[in-house]
C-alpha cells in the first residue's frame, strides 16, 4: 500500500466527472421575432447575469441539481420571470411595455443532448423517456443509436444492453454513480429499474471515469434516479399492454423538517396472459410478478459549503416464469413434465454518500454502496442457486486551483462475493458441469486525475491512473487521457484512449448458458479480460432562426489482450470457456444528424457501423450476431398550441452473421448463413390535459418475427435444444395504454 501512495503523489493524472456541467441555452426575441441583442440574462442561483449577443443567444452553466428562476430584461420591452428546472434550449419572447398584453415565452428543455464535459457524454433526460413506454432501463433507448439492447435469454426475456458492438458484460453500469450491476445482477438488473424512476441517462462511449473502478472497456451507463429536487411532489404511472402485462409506479418528494428531505417510490408488475404468437409451443412473454420498494433521504445540498448526505435503500422481489404453454412451476419445475424456466430472486441494494465542502473549490466525500442478492433458479433439469454480496467504499479529495484546473484523488475498495451452486435433476443426460462456483474478490485502489484547462478553456486534457491490487490476480495499472478542443462556437473536437480490465462471471452473466442444453467446457481457468481503447469524435451545432442542427461522428477501436467470452460458434452442442489472446478486434463508427424546428418538430437519423473480428482460425472472421449496419430514426411532434404529443421511430436492422457449425447437426436445425435485415417501427400519441397524461402506442408496428428463435421447441428436453440463437423480435405486435398523473411542487 505504500508503494501505491508513492505512485499516487507523483502522478500528474486525471479524469473530470461523468456529470459534467450542462447548459441553459437560448435565444431571445421580441414580439416580431427579431433577436434582441444586449438583452439582460439573470440566473437567480448563480448571480451572474450576462448579455445575449447579435443573434438574441445566450448560454449559462447550469449544475444539474440547481433550479431556480431566470430573469429576461431588455430596456423597453416588459421583464420575464421564468422558473427553469432542467438544463436545456429554450426561447424568450419579450413585448413592449406600452402594450397591454400577458409577455409569450414558449420554452421546453430538450430530451437528449451531449454534456459540456471534455468525454462526450450522450445524456437522455427524463422528457425523453415520456416518448416511449419506457416501462424499464432496457426500454429506455428506442430514440437512442449508442447503446443497442439484445435479447440473451428468449424463455424469460433477459436483456443486456451493448456499446461499440460488444457484449453488454464490458460496458460498466452505474447506479447514481455506483457500480451496481456485477454478477447476477446484471442479467436481469436492467429490467428492475422503471423508467419513471429515472431522472437522467449518461452514456459514455469508450475510455470514461475511472473514478468508479478499472472496468469500462466499451463504456458507461451512469442511471441517475430522481431524487427530491427533480420528483414532482407526486407522480402515479400505470401501463398496460394486448398480453396483459400490468405495471403501476408510484413516487413522492416530500420534506421532513428544514433540511432533510425524502422521496419513496414503488414499482410493482403483474404477469401477463400466455401467449404464442409465433407457435412454437412457449410463451412469448415471460410471467413477471416484481414488488419492489426504493427510498432515499437527503440532507443538505452538495453545492453548498458544510456537511451534505444522501442515503438510500432498495429492496426487490421477483418472480419470473417461462417455458412452455402448459409449464407450472409449482409442479414441473425440474422435472420433464413441462419445460420451463422459473426464477425466483431478492435483492437489497444500499447507497450512501457523504461529502463536506470547504469552499466551492476544495471538498471531500465518501461514497459506500451494498448489495446482496439471492436467486434460486430452474432451467428445464437445471437448477442454479446463488448468493452474492458487492460493496464498494470511495475515499475522495477533490480541489479547483488555478483558472477553473481541477485535481481529484482518493482510495476505494471493492468486495465482492459470488457463491453459486448448479446441480442436475436425474434425468439430465447431456450436462455434467455441476458443483459449487464459489469467488471471492478483495481489491484496494489508488487513484488520481487532473483536468487542466489550457487556451482560455478551448484545449481541456484530462490524464488519470488508477491501480488496483487484486486478491487474485495481482496489479491493475489503468491509464487514461481525454482531450476537448473548442475549435469554435460550432465545432468541438474529442478525443480519448485508455485501459480497462474486467473479472469473468460466466454463469451468472450469461443466461445462454444455463438456459440451453448445450454442455459447458472449461478448457482453462478464466484470466481477467483486458483490452485498450481508443476514440475521436467530433460534433458540429448550428442555428438558423428557429432552426436547430447538431452533427456528430465518432469511431471507436477496441483491441483486446485477453478476452473470456463463451465460444458457442465452436460446436453447437457444447459451450467453450478459455483465454483469447490477442484475437478480437472492434470497429465502431456513429454519425448522428439532428434537426430541431422551433422547439416543437425534432429529427433525428443515427447511422452506425459495427465491425467486430477475431482471428482465432488464422483468418479474419465477424463474431456472429452482431449487425454491421444499422440506422435510427426519430421523429417528436409536440407542439404548444395543442396537447396532443405524436412520437415515432423505425429502426433498420442489418444482416448478422448466424454460427456456421449447424451443418453438424439434423437438416432440421439447418439455418441460413446470415439473419434477415428488417424494419422495427414503433409509435406513441399523447393527450395532456391539465396534470394527467394519457399514452396510447404500439410496439413493432409491421409485426416482424424470427422464425423458430428457439432451436428443437418442439423436443425441449433433448441434446439439440438451444435458446442462444436469437437476432430478431420474438414477439409480434405489441399494443400499450398507459396514465401519468403530475402533480408539482408549490414555486
Amino acid at each position: 500500500m505504500k508503494k501505491l501512495i508513492v505512485i499516487l503523489l507523483v502522478l500528474l493524472t486525471g479524469v473530470s466527472v461523468l456529470i459534467g456541467q450542462e447548459k441553459i441555452e437560448g435565444h431571445i426575441y421580441d414580439d416580431e421575432g427579431q433577436p434582441l441583442d444586449g438583452a439582460q440574462v439573470f440566473f437567480t442561483p448563480t448571480e451572474t447575469p450576462l448579455s445575449s449577443n447579435e443573434e438574441g443567444f445566450f448560454a449559462l452553466e447550469f449544475d444539474q441539481f440547481i433550479a431556480g428562476s431566470l430573469i429576461i430584461s431588455y430596456i423597453g420591452f416588459r421583464t420575464d420571470t421564468v422558473y427553469i428546472s432542467e438544463p436545456g434550449y429554450y426561447q424568450f419572447r419579450l413585448v413592449p411595455n406600452t402594450e397591454i398584453k400577458e409577455v409569450l415565452v414558449k420554452g421546453r428543455a430538450k430530451g437528449t443532448g451531449i454534456s459540456n464535459s471534455v468525454q462526450k457524454v450522450e445524456t437522455i433526460n427524463a422528457i425523453e423517456l415520456t416518448k416511449a413506454a419506457c416501462c424499464d432501463l432496457a426500454g429506455c433507448f428506442n430514440t437512442e443509436g449508442s447503446v443497442q439492447v439484445n435479447t440473451t435469454n428468449v424463455v424469460t426475456n433477459s436483456k443486456e444492453l451493448r456499446l461499440l458492438g460488444l457484449s453488454g458484460v464490458y460496458n460498466q453500469i452505474l447506479m447514481d454513480g455506483m457500480p451496481m450491476f456485477m454478477g447476477n445482477t446484471y442479467t436481469f438488473g436492467i429490467s428492475h429499474y422503471p423508467g419513471t424512476l429515472i431522472n437522467q441517462i449518461m452514456i459514455a462511449k469508450g475510455t470514461s471515469s475511472v473514478l468508479q473502478g478499472y472496468d469500462a472497456i466499451s463504456g458507461q451507463i451512469n442511471v441517475v434516479t430522481k431524487k427530491y429536487k427533480t420528483t414532482p411532489s407526486l407522480l402515479l404511472n400505470g401501463y398496460i399492454n394486448n398480453f396483459g402485462e400490468r405495471q403501476f409506479n408510484y413516487h413522492q418528494a416530500y420534506e421532513i423538517g428544514d433540511k432533510l428531505k425524502a422521496t419513496t417510490s414503488f414499482h410493482t408488475v403483474m404477469p401477463s396472459e400466455r401467449m404464442d404468437m409465433n407457435d412454437d409451443g412457449f410463451i412469448d412473454m415471460p410471467l413477471i410478478r416484481r414488488s419492489s420498494f426504493y427510498q432515499t433521504f437527503e440532507y443538505g445540498d452538495t453545492d453548498q459549503t458544510g456537511y451534505s448526505n444522501m442515503n438510500m435503500v432498495q429492496y426487490l422481489d421477483e418472480k419470473r416464469v417461462g417455458g412452455t404453454l402448459t409449464f407450472d412451476p409449482m409442479k414441473d419445475a425440474g422435472t420433464t413434465n413441462d419445460y420451463g424456466h422459473f426464477i425466483q430472486l431478492n435483492q437489497v441494494n444500499v447507497i450512501s454518500k457523504h461529502y463536506y465542502r470547504w469552499s466551492g473549490r476544495q471538498g471531500v466525500g465518501i461514497q459506500t454502496s451494498y448489495q446482496n442478492h439471492l436467486q434460486d433458479s430452474w432451467f428445464g433439469l437445471l437448477r442454479y442457486q446463488s448468493n452474492m454480496h458487492n460493496a464498494y467504499v470511495n475515499l475522495q479529495f477533490e480541489s479547483i486551483y488555478g483558472e477553473d484546473n481541477m485535481f481529484k484523488g482518493g482510495i476505494s475498495y471493492r468486495y465482492f462475493d459470488i457463491d453459486e451452486l448448479v446441480s442436475f435433476a436425474p434425468e439430465e443426460q447431456f450436462r455434467d458441469y455441476g458443483g459449487r462456483y464459489h469467488r471471492i474478490e478483495s481489491v484496494p485502489g489508488v487513484y488520481a486525475e487532473n483536468t487542466l484547462n489550457l487556451m482560455d478553456n478551448h484545449l481541456n486534457i484530462i490524464t488519470a491512473m488508477r491501480i488496483d491490487l487484486h486478491s487474485e490476480f495481482g496489479t491493475f495499472y489503468t491509464p487514461r487521457v481525454l482531450v476537448r478542443y473548442i475549435a469554435d462556437e460550432h465545432l468541438v473536437l474529442r478525443g480519448s484512449a485508455g485501459k480497462g480490465y474486467r473479472t469473468v462471471n460466466f454463469l451468472s452473466e450469461y443466461a445462454q448458458i444455463t438456459g440451453g442444453t448445450r454442455n459447458l467446457v472449461v478448457l482453462e481457468n478464466p484470466r481477467p479480460e483486458e483490452a485498450y481503447n481508443t476514440g475521436i469524435s467530433a460534433n458540429y451545432t448550428r442555428r438558423w432562426g428557429l432552426l436547430e442542427m447538431d452533427a456528430g461522428v465518432d469511431y471507436f477501436y477496441t483491441y483486446f489482450i485477453n478476452q473470456v467470452f463463451p465460444d458457442f460458434d465452436r460446436d453447437p452442442l457444447s459451450v467453450f470457456i478459455f483465454n483469447s489472446r490477442d484475437q478480437v478486434r472492434s470497429h465502431s463508427l456513429q454519425a448522428d444528424l439532428k434537426l430541431e424546428y422551433d422547439q416543437w418538430l425534432e429529427l433525428k437519423i443515427i447511422y452506425n457501423y459495427l465491425d467486430v473480428l477475431s482471428n482465432e482460425t488464422g483468418e479474419r472472421v465477424s463474431l456472429p450476431f452482431i449487425m454491421k449496419h444499422r440506422v435510427t430514426n426519430t421523429l417528436s411532434i409536440r407542439p404548444f398550441s395543442i396537447p396532443w404529443y405524436f412520437d415515432i421511430n423505425a429502426h433498420w436492422n442489418g444482416i448478422q452473421r448466424l454460427p456456421d457449425n449447424l451443418s453438424e447437426l439434423p437438416e432440421i436445425y439447418h439455418v441460413d448463413q446470415f439473419s434477415t435485415p428488417f424494419w422495427d417501427l414503433n409509435a406513441q400519441v399523447t393527450y395532456k390535459v391539465g396534470n394527467w397524461e394519457l399514452y396510447l402506442g404500439c410496439e413493432n408496428i409491421l409485426g416482424f418475427m424470427q422464425f423458430n428463435p428457439i432451436r428443437s421447441a418442439d423436443d425441449p428436453f433433448g441434446q439439440f435444444f438451444d435458446i442462444s440463437s436469437v437476432w430478431g423480435p420474438t414477439r409480434g405486435r405489441e399494443y400499450y395504454f398507459g396514465f401519468r398523473y403530475t402533480l408539482d411542487k408549490k414555486q
